[in-house]
């Protein structure tokens, strides 16, 4: 038989063929998935900070503020003062004389049974209890000692006061009732009071 010679094109055509890829029968092709890291669940941060935002509410909410006063026993007049917030009273231990010049201390306590000559509302406060208890540690290194007519429990409820209702300080205590009759009648009672005493003695000569 003879052989048949491929023209030179044939050639070409099966050569480029040969080299083609030929389809995977029966093959399943592998299937590469893609990781992907999963979404950084945040559920428990915003439960935090919905927890902080609720806990800031309650602690920025508004709570009444009450002073409580009550006659010290032979004090000729002389009275005591507290102030609550709230329920909770704070208030200067010192009550008399025998007390001046002790160490200023504050006490807290629930009981509205001692304040027996009045009971006032004064206003209301969002304070919380970081910023009073930084208030009453502050005043403490102000006025570390007790002192009848200056560093007293009617000093403290009158700045406390002014503090809590975030005010300049415009209660009336006693201090400032003594203070300014002294400023006001202090000199006349001087020179009444050296006058006497040069009258006794010009009394006491002429016998």
């Amino acid at each position: 038989m003879k052989r048949i010679k491929p023209y030179p094109g044939e050639m070409i055509f099966i050569s480029f063929v040969s080299f083609l890829p030929m389809p995977a029968i029966g093959i399943k092709r592998k299937t590469v998935r893609r990781i992907v890291p999963p979404k950084k669940i945040q559920r428990t941060n915003r439960c935090q900070t919905l927890h902080q935002k609720k806990n800031e509410k309650l602690r920025r909410e508004e709570k009444v503020v009450r002073i409580g006063k009550y006659k010290i026993e032979g004090g000729l007049g002389a009275e005591h003062w507290a102030i609550c917030v709230e329920k909770l009273w704070y208030e200067v231990a010192g009550a008399s004389l025998f007390n001046n010049g002790e160490e200023n201390e504050i006490s807290k306590h629930f009981d509205d049974s001692k304040y027996t000559f009045s009971i006032e509302i004064c206003g209301r406060t969002t304070r919380t209890k970081e910023e009073i208890d930084e208030f009453n540690r502050k005043w403490l290194e102000n006025h570390p000692f007790y002192s009848v007519f200056q560093d007293n429990c009617q000093l403290y409820v009158r700045e406390f006061e002014a503090f809590l209702l975030q005010k300049n300080a415009t209660l009336v205590s006693q201090n400032n009732i003594i203070g300014g009759n002294f400023t006001k009648f202090g000199s006349t009672m001087i020179v009444a009071g050296i006058g006497l005493t040069f009258l006794g003695f010009a009394l006491k000569n002429h016998k």
